[in-house]
């Protein structure tokens, strides 16, 4: 087993493999640390004693022996010994949360709508969800923000913040986040590769693969249009409208009487089993369904996760989607619902936060 100096003992590579490991392994005890990752059980045991005085790791127990000697003290990563924040600009409203490194939630906070994505929105409602735990300012390591297109975090909004609290602050395209939410805590988890299609008022499509994020359109159609425009909530809204034109018997007709016409309200007549919204939903499932096996084709792709604003509407859109890929007489990847639903950027901007908050290798 390999020996040290003393100056090597405490080096940066130690420490953040010896924490990496504890937190998906653990408990684990000293000695499996240093068999695992090859060190001198010194170097464990100097290393583990700073990060249990940091409050990051804790003693859980006692491990087992295959004789009777003394049983080891096994160790557990402290996931709340520091936080992350993230903040998500969303249509619905300017939304933010607090977690602990497990991604677990532990206060939430939503402003209405921000156009402007002003400064002062961001600070207040960091000022709110930091208030809800006197001990969350000292224990937050690093924050995530992000906007829905076609708003834009700002370099200057990110370093007002980091400079506010001390801590780094990033900033990723909200479809790169679902993806990296759903690949961490959702539908996508295990898997190594995917493609997430986020529809709604802007759709688009993000690869995950081994880690690696990439943000991209829906591709185009024969005629080379944009799938995207189709594939929207303006887009559904004006086949709707041309399809309404002729049709008096729609129970559209009835619900806009009260409601402006929506992709959520399409979705809802659809439901009801409307004839002229499940047209609709049709038409899209057949766009879908080529925007599906063109970047699964291109990318080799056998998973696609369907995310975004149309999330409630896929127990509708996926089995019509099949239809399509099944009379399209092609080999058929697999097409699920993303599971974290409008959570997904949130939590994807926590992992991203982790990941940047130097608490992990």
């Amino acid at each position: 087993m390999p020996t040290n100096s003393a100056p090597e003992l405490m080096r940066p590579q130690s420490r953040s493999a010896i924490l990496e490991t504890i937190q998906e392994r653990g408990p684990i005890s000293r000695v499996d640390l240093a068999r695992l990752l090859k060190l001198n059980p010194a170097t464990v045991t100097r290393i583990t004693r700073l990060l249990l005085e940091e409050d990051l790791i804790c003693e859980t127990g006692e491990g087992t022996t295959p004789g009777a000697g003394r049983k080891p003290t096994l160790l557990s990563f402290n996931h709340r010994a520091r936080l992350l924040t993230a903040i998500y600009a969303g249509r619905n409203g300017v939304t933010g949360v607090i977690a602990d490194t497990s991604g677990a939630i532990l206060t939430r906070h939503t402003l209405l709508p921000d156009p402007a994505l002003a400064s002062q929105t961001f600070h207040t409602l960091l000022n709110e969800l930091l208030a809800a735990d006197p001990s969350y300012r000292r224990r937050l390591a690093s924050a995530c923000l992000c906007a829905a297109p076609p708003a834009q975090i700002t370099p200057g909004l990110c370093d007002s913040i980091s400079e506010t609290l001390d801590i780094p602050v990033i900033t990723a395209e909200d479809v790169e986040l679902a993806a990296l939410g759903e690949a961490t805590w959702g539908a996508g988890r295990e898997r190594p590769h995917f493609g997430l299609l986020w529809l709604g008022h802007t759709s688009r499509f993000c690869l995950y693969l081994d880690g690696i994020l990439r943000a991209g359109g829906l591709g185009y159609d024969a005629a080379g249009q944009p799938f995207a425009a189709r594939l929207s909530d303006r887009g559904l809204v004006i086949a709707a409208q041309s399809l309404l034109e002729n049709d008096t018997t729609s129970a559209i007709h009835d619900l806009t009487q009260t409601r402006r016409l929506s992709a959520r309200l399409i979705f809802e007549a659809a439901q009801q089993h409307d004839p002229l919204a499940r047209a609709v939903i049709d038409t899209a499932a057949g766009d879908l369904a080529q925007v599906v096996l063109g970047l699964a084709d291109v990318l080799t792709l056998d998973l696609m996760i369907l995310g975004g604003a149309w999330t409630p509407a896929a127990p509708l859109l996926i089995p019509a989607v099949y239809e399509h890929l099944h009379a399209l007489g092609t080999p058929l990847p697999t097409v699920i619902t993303a599971e974290l639903g409008d959570d997904a950027p949130l939590l994807g901007a926590i992992k991203l936060a982790l990941d940047h908050s130097g608490l992990t290798g």
